[in-house]
């Protein structure tokens, strides 16, 4: 499964023009990923500079490799859904021009504190379903600034067939399952 998502890395690195943005559900999963893919990383590294967020840089480091992004022309970034790159981060322009989300970031039911919203707030699984959309609609956001800004987003996992309903609506018309070639196609398409 991993070289699969990491030849899709590489082809979409290749035709994107700008930057490119890959969030990934959890620091975990990015750890996995860099792990499984690392001859895939390795040939992404030779197409663009690649930077990754880094739960222990704080918020001084991520702030400084930001900028270091924001002022290298055509690269990459791996990055994780609700970590401090995918809220409050504005990606505008040329800064993604492609986005790749991966997987779905639901929180853990067994965790003490999400135990206890549930307990207290109710909605159960409604709740974490809800804030796991919240994440991934703030970071589909962080792609499309402006009315004139425009992003290609790929999201990759096929869980997103059930719950395409509740990203923005604005997003629907365009949501198409599809496989990659398809999807490839349609990106080598969007770009021109």
């Amino acid at each position: 499964m991993w070289a699969d998502v990491g030849a899709v890395l590489v082809n979409f690195a290749r035709i994107t023009p700008g930057c490119m943005c890959v969030f990934f559900a959890s620091f975990p999963l990015l750890q996995q990923a860099l792990v499984l893919m690392s001859e895939q990383v390795n040939t992404l590294r030779s197409i663009r500079p690649l930077f990754i967020e880094e739960r222990e840089r704080g918020a001084a480091g991520v702030e400084q490799m930001l900028q270091e992004y924001t002022c290298t022309p055509k690269a990459c970034m791996f990055a994780v859904i609700g970590g401090r790159l995918s809220e409050g981060v504005n990606l505008r322009d040329d800064l993604c021009r492609t986005m790749i989300v991966i997987g779905l970031p639901y929180l853990n039911d067994k965790d003490v504190e999400v135990a206890e919203r549930i307990r207290f707030g109710g909605g159960g699984s409604r709740f974490i379903h809800n804030q796991c959309m919240r994440k991934v609609n703030q970071t589909i956001g962080r792609a499309l600034r402006h009315a004139q800004d425009y992003a290609y987003i790929l999201l990759l996992d096929v869980r997103y067939e059930q719950v395409y309903k509740d990203l923005p609506s604005w997003m629907q018309p365009s949501i198409k399952t599809c496989s990659f070639p398809v999807a490839y196609s349609r990106a080598v398409q969007f770009f021109k």
